[in-house]
C-alpha cells in the first residue's frame, strides 16, 4: 500500500511539473498566434485594397510582385504561383479575391479559435491589485450577465463605423487614381502598419549579388531578408524568458529596466523606418537633400533607438531612486511615530 501510495504521490507530481510545462508552453504559443494573426490580418488588408483594381492598386501589385519575384533562385516561379501567372495577367484579380474571402479569413478564424480557446484555459493576466482581493483567482465581472452585453454593444458600434466607412469615405476611387496602367504614382505608400518596410527599401543602398546562379538584391535584402529578421525576432520573445513560474498578475515595467528599454528601442527604430518611407517627401520639403537622405536616415534609425534605450535606463533608475527614498521616508515616519 505505502509502495502504491507513494508511486501515485510520484505520479501526481510528475503530472502536476508536465502540467506546470504545458501552460508554460501555451502562453507561449498564445503570443506566436497573436504574431500569425498581425501577419496574416496585414496580408487581408493588402489584398482588400488591391481588389478595387484601379491605378493605385495597379502599382502595388506591381511593386508586391516585384519583391516576390527577387527572391533568389526561385523568386520568378513564387511570383507566379502567388498571382496566377505573370503580372499583369487576367487570372490576378480571381485569385486575390479568393485570398482575401475566404483563404485569408479562414486562416482568421481559426487562429482567433485557437487564441480564444487557449486564453479561456490560461484566463487573461490579473491587474496587481487582483493579488491582495484574491490570489491566483480571477478579479472582474461576470462573462453572461455582463461582459456579453458590453461585447455586444462594441460588435453593433463597430459594425456601424464600418457600414458609414463605406458608405461616406471612397478607398481607392477609380476616379482618383483612374483605371490600372503603366503610369507611375509618385506618392504612392503602403498603408502605415507595412510602412516601415517601405521605409527600409528607400535608404537601402541597390546592389546586386549573384550567387550559384541566384541575384541577392537590395530589393530582396529590404523587402524580405529585414523585415524576416524582425519578424523572426518578435516570435523570439518569449524564448528570451527565463522564469520558471506562470506569470498570473501584471507587472511595473520599472521593475525590468532592460525589458522596457529595449521594447522601447526597437518601437523608435519602427517609427524612424517608418518617417524614412517618406524620404522623398523629406527632400522636397528642404529637410534632407538628395546627397545625404540615406545617411542621415540611416544614422537615425541606429541611433536614436541607442539613445532612447539609454535614456530609459536613466529614467527607470530615477524612479527607482525616488520610490526607494519614499519607502525610506515612510519607515522613519513609521519608526518617530513608535
Amino acid at each position: 500500500m505505502d509502495g502504491e501510495h507513494h508511486g501515485g504521490s510520484r505520479r501526481h507530481s510528475h503530472d502536476a511539473h508536465l502540467l506546470h510545462g504545458c501552460l508554460q508552453e501555451t502562453r507561449e504559443i498564445n503570443w506566436w498566434i497573436g504574431m500569425l494573426l498581425l501577419i496574416f490580418a496585414s496580408l487581408t488588408a493588402v489584398t482588400g485594397y488591391i481588389l478595387p483594381y484601379d491605378n493605385y492598386a495597379y502599382n502595388t501589385v506591381s511593386v508586391i510582385y516585384a519583391i516576390t519575384k527577387s527572391v533568389p533562385w526561385v523568386g520568378d516561379w513564387a511570383a507566379q504561383a502567388a498571382f496566377a501567372g505573370r503580372f499583369p495577367g487576367d487570372g490576378i484579380i480571381p485569385r486575390i479575391y479568393g485570398y482575401h474571402i475566404m483563404l485569408l479569413p479562414g486562416i482568421l478564424l481559426a487562429l482567433t479559435g485557437a487564441h480564444m480557446l487557449i486564453m479561456i484555459k490560461q484566463k487573461h493576466t490579473q491587474p496587481q491589485y487582483a493579488k491582495r482581493l484574491a490570489y491566483k483567482k480571477i478579479v472582474g465581472v461576470p462573462l453572461i450577465t455582463q461582459q456579453t452585453p458590453i461585447m455586444l454593444l462594441l460588435v453593433l458600434l463597430f459594425t456601424g463605423l464600418v457600414v458609414l466607412f463605406s458608405a461616406f469615405i471612397p478607398v481607392h476611387s477609380v476616379e482618383y487614381y483612374g483605371p490600372p496602367s503603366t503610369q507611375a504614382i509618385s506618392s504612392i505608400k503602403p498603408d502605415w502598419y507595412l510602412l516601415w518596410v517601405f521605409g527600409a527599401l528607400a535608404i537601402i543602398p541597390g546592389f546586386e549579388l549573384e550567387v550559384l546562379g541566384g541575384v541577392i538584391s537590395a530589393e530582396f535584402v529590404g523587402a524580405m531578408v529585414f523585415p524576416g529578421i524582425i519578424m523572426a525576432a518578435m516570435f523570439a520573445v518569449p524564448m528570451l524568458d527565463r522564469s520558471k513560474e506562470n506569470m498570473y498578475y501584471a507587472e511595473n515595467p520599472t521593475n525590468h529596466p532592460v525589458r522596457l528599454a529595449a521594447g522601447v528601442a526597437f518601437l523608435v527604430m519602427m517609427i524612424v523606418l517608418s518617417v524614412a518611407g517618406y524620404k522623398i517627401e523629406l527632400i522636397q520639403g528642404g529637410l534632407l537633400t538628395t546627397a545625404n537622405a540615406n545617411a542621415i536616415l540611416w544614422i537615425l534609425t541606429i541611433g536614436l533607438p541607442i539613445v532612447s534605450y539609454f535614456a530609459v535606463l536613466g529614467i527607470v533608475r530615477m524612479i527607482r531612486a525616488l520610490r526607494e527614498a519614499d519607502e525610506r521616508d515612510a519607515l522613519a515616519h513609521a519608526h518617530a511615530d513608535d
